[in-house]
């Protein structure tokens, strides 16, 4: 029987010798999970002004597209006004040559009054024309 409250007592103790080092375990996760809790805290208050960066850069690129966007639009509305006026531009190009070359050319109608004065003014040295 003394063999066996010997064992029971040497058990005893093995089993008390694995709770406290199953207690000084513990307290060490335990204080390791607080480390990394504050490192986590300090990460995250490190981090936060970055993630309002982040989101103030997310708007600024969105208003950047946007006017982009209606300057694309814009330009396209201005090329197609140019071709618009380079048309109205060679329309009157054209009418200027026409113009132009009416003009230097004898008109017949013109041309025939003319004559017609000046026939007119030979048949009667008389009648003079004003």
């Amino acid at each position: 029987m003394l063999s066996r409250i010997k064992q029971f007592e040497d058990s005893l103790f093995a089993i008390k010798n694995q709770f406290r080092k199953l207690q000084q375990d513990l307290v060490l996760k335990e204080d390791y999970i607080k480390f990394l809790e504050k490192e986590i805290l300090i990460c995250n208050e490190e981090l936060d002004p970055l993630h309002q960066q982040i989101s103030d850069i997310k708007s600024q690129l969105k208003k950047v597209l946007q006017t982009s966007i209606s300057q694309e639009k814009y330009i396209d509305y201005l090329e197609e006004q140019l071709v618009v006026f380079q048309e109205n531009i060679d329309t009157l190009d054209e009418k200027i040559k026409i113009i132009s070359s009416k003009r230097n050319s004898p008109d017949p109608y013109t041309q025939s009054l003319e004559e017609q004065d000046i026939n007119m003014a030979n048949l009667d040295p008389i009648i003079q024309i004003d």
